[in-house]
């Protein structure tokens, strides 16, 4: 704003007050000379008494003029002083004549009012972006209040408004822990009860707002990076292996057919018989290992999806008719605890109801045998997040801590007659649909394979 210097001694000044004030000395001025004179004269007595009542009609005037603008002016500036720009000096032209002084506070305020809706705009704007960053942004206090800054913020611990640090702990002891460190950069994990664990790089800065210090956390999801890091990698080694074995293979099982064939030609005799069973089981076993080694390439291909509206119950409904088609009642007991019974979610049905039927046949399973009534159990709730959550339990002997991490790769198995297939491909397809698909404690007693949609 540039500024103006206001020249009173200049023609745009209104001498309205001046020309009362020189009525006032000039009228004061005869009324002295009529009193010294109003001995020789009585009569001068009159004209001493309506210069006096002119002199105080001038006087009243000057001091009301002067009171108004007082008024005036405290008006405004103490409507600048709450914010309010929309007033103006709107009465010193008119009643008060002071016009520099009307047009100085004019300008002023219309100054103020220009800067005031520039930085209203720049702080909306600022705001709007915040609001819009992917990452989630937390603001914490001295006195370990939370503010949630953004949308992401909210989405990710579905709370609207700012909370104690206190709170946080259903994300999990470790978490709030991790809030309370000050170190600048770290990964943390954060476990809600109701739904999957989540690797997340947070990285945080101390400011300083309106004289107090607080401390600017980012949070960056990278879970999504490791699985799609530990999935490439999971790739790279089956298809490394894979091609390898082909190429060994492929020569082994052409002899082996050919040994086979030739031996069939062989007089009939028992080392003759011994020598074609051997030569016939090497050749089907490698046959049999190069088709193995074949349906492993599936694990590295990409699944294509065909996304559509599915309505939750009726794919439940279908995963149990499937499942009941292989297990009968008397030998698994199925327990389903369906809290979402409308919902629908976005998914590629076939692909989904493979993943569903697979776990739900490893409850079974790894049930079997374990306990006089084995059950497998399937939970489907709402996250906090919003998101979709299903459970499959059973109340087998679990999985082992040190092998929670493993069951996901391929080839790995715990299964004696298990490919170390399956697993891995439910995983595949779960986090190609944006999910996520891992192992917890099942209520039950067993293992729980937890899957996010």
């Amino acid at each position: 704003m540039q500024t103006k210097f206001v020249d009173f001694n200049s023609s745009s000044y209104s001498y309205s007050l001046m020309w009362r004030l020189f009525a006032i000395i000039f009228l004061g001025a005869a009324a002295v000379i009529a009193l010294s004179t109003a001995t020789e004269q009585p009569t001068r007595w009159a004209t001493i008494i309506i210069l006096s009542l002119l002199i105080g009609i001038l006087f009243t005037d000057v001091l009301r003029l002067i009171a108004r603008t007082n008024a005036e002016i405290a008006r405004l500036v103490t409507t600048l002083q709450y914010g309010d720009f929309s007033q103006s000096f709107h009465a010193g032209a008119r009643d008060i004549n002071f016009p520099a002084l009307g047009e100085a506070l004019e300008e002023l305020v219309s100054g103020l009012r220009k800067e005031m809706t520039t930085i209203q705009s720049e702080s909306s704007h600022l705001a709007s972006l915040i609001d819009h960053v992917p990452i989630p942004l937390l603001c914490i206090d001295s006195n370990d209040g939370v503010t949630l800054l953004n949308n992401a913020a909210r989405r990710l611990f579905n709370r609207p408004h700012g909370r104690r640090l206190s709170e946080f702990a259903i994300y999990g002891q470790g978490f709030v822990a991790e809030l309370r460190s000050h170190d600048a950069t770290r990964v943390v994990c954060i476990t809600p009860h109701d739904d999957a664990a989540q690797q997340m790089r947070m990285t945080q800065t101390r400011v300083t707002m309106l004289n107090q210090p607080q401390r600017l956390i980012a949070l960056q999801p990278i879970q999504s990076d490791i699985d799609a890091a530990e999935l490439a990698l999971s790739n790279d080694l089956v298809r490394v292996l894979t091609h390898e074995i082909m190429n060994s293979l492929t020569p082994v099982t052409s002899l082996a057919k050919s040994a086979a064939t030739l031996s069939k030609q062989l007089p009939a005799s028992a080392e003759n018989d011994t020598l074609h069973s051997a030569i016939d089981t090497v050749a089907r076993r490698s046959d049999g290992l190069m088709q193995f080694v074949s349906r492993y390439r599936e694990v590295t291909g990409i699944p294509v999806l065909h996304l559509e509206l599915l309505p939750l119950k009726s794919l439940i409904e279908e995963m149990e008719t499937l499942f009941r088609a292989e297990f009968t009642h008397d030998m698994v007991t199925l327990k389903l605890d369906l809290l979402l019974n409308e919902t629908t979610i976005t998914a590629d049905k076939d692909l989904l109801t493979h993943v569903l039927i697979n776990l739900l046949r490893n409850a079974a399973q790894a049930s079997i045998g374990h306990t006089e009534t084995p059950i497998a159990c399937v939970r489907v709730r709402s996250t906090h997040s919003g998101r979709v959550l299903i459970d499959v339990d059973d109340n087998g002997t679990g999985i082992p801590d040190t092998l929670r991490t493993d069951i996901f790769l391929p080839f790995f198995t715990t299964k004696s007659t298990g490919s170390g297939v399956g697993l891995s491909l439910a995983r595949k397809i779960i986090l190609a649909h944006s999910g996520s698909l891992s192992v917890e404690k099942s209520q039950l007693g067993g293992a729980c394979l937890r899957m996010v949609v």
